[in-house]
């Protein structure tokens, strides 16, 4: 059986609603899963380097909870990432400590789906947003699984019980059955990439 590591970047989680109800419904859903709540864990974010190491390697997936902050991930986890690949710890000559392992990012957004779409006011999907964690899985040499997300989590919601029950039930389903079924995901198209493509569609008809 796989082990596990659920990863949240939560900054804070005394006051978060719908990371807080995922986090609870993972420990319930998903077995052999450990959790690290860097919030707690790294308050002041001085990332203790070689502990994470000793962590990290003991499992086969690793994922990344967090709600999306300013169309990306909050601070402390780009911390934490930051200061492991800069020790190349992931991306050294001889392929890195998370080589073949995988990695899923579980995602919360304030906003509806409809924003995030290239015809929405984000103009990209939360896919393209976040395209930078395919390129450090390809990195790593890790198996990048499909992202996993929540919308319409705003503060509206958190007083409806019911519907933050059944959705955030769905999210946690979701994330089982891609860690059941190993299904991947080829990556997606950054807008730059989709752009590019497009002018050379346009310039060869010319």
């Amino acid at each position: 059986m796989q082990k596990i590591l659920v990863i949240s970047g939560h900054p804070n989680l005394k006051t978060s609603k719908v990371t807080k109800i995922i986090l609870e419904k993972m420990a319930k859903a998903l077995p052999n899963t450990d959790f690290l709540y860097l919030d707690t864990t790294y308050p002041d974010y001085q990332i203790d380097v070689a502990r994470e190491y000793a962590r990290l390697v003991r499992y086969d997936v690793i994922i990344l909870q967090f709600p999306i902050t300013w169309h990306s991930a909050p601070s402390l986890l780009k911390r934490y990432i930051d200061d492991l690949l800069f020790y190349n710890f992931a991306t050294d000559s001889k392929g890195g400590k998370l080589k073949g392992k995988k990695l899923m990012l579980s995602v919360t957004a304030a906003r509806h789906q409809d924003i995030y779409q290239e015809s929405g006011y984000a103009k990209c999907t939360l896919d393209q947003c976040l395209y930078c964690f395919d390129i450090i899985a390809r990195d790593a040499r890790m198996e990048k699984l499909p992202n996993v997300y929540i919308y319409g989590m705003g503060y509206s919601v958190h007083s409806e019980v019911t519907k933050l029950e059944t959705l955030t039930d769905l999210h946690v389903k979701k994330v089982q059955e891609i860690l059941e079924t190993g299904k991947t995901t080829g990556g997606v198209k950054p807008p730059i990439t989709i752009l590019l493509e497009l002018c050379y569609q346009l310039h060869s008809k010319h």
